[in-house]
């Protein structure tokens, strides 16, 4: 049994084109003016961000100190 492939044309009416191209367009000038539209949740986000690589770092900087006492022989 042999599989048949989709029909890959379209139909598109010239009301569709414009309609499509103007939807395009609202969405890449929202996206540039406004990468993220969460408003003021973004900032807590941000904040929320900053603090797990603050947290990661201090972590890191922490088994880096542990790591070298262990080869020191302290």
């Amino acid at each position: 049994m042999s599989l048949r492939r989709p029909p890959t044309s379209i139909t598109l009416k010239p009301s569709d084109v414009t309609e499509m191209a103007a939807l395009i367009a609202q969405r890449n000038s929202t996206t540039t003016t406004s990468p993220n539209q969460a408003g003021a949740g973004a900032g807590a986000g941000e904040k929320g961000r900053d603090a797990t690589v603050e947290r990661e770092r201090n972590m890191r900087e922490e088994r880096e100190a542990r790591g070298r006492g262990d080869r020191v022989g302290v």
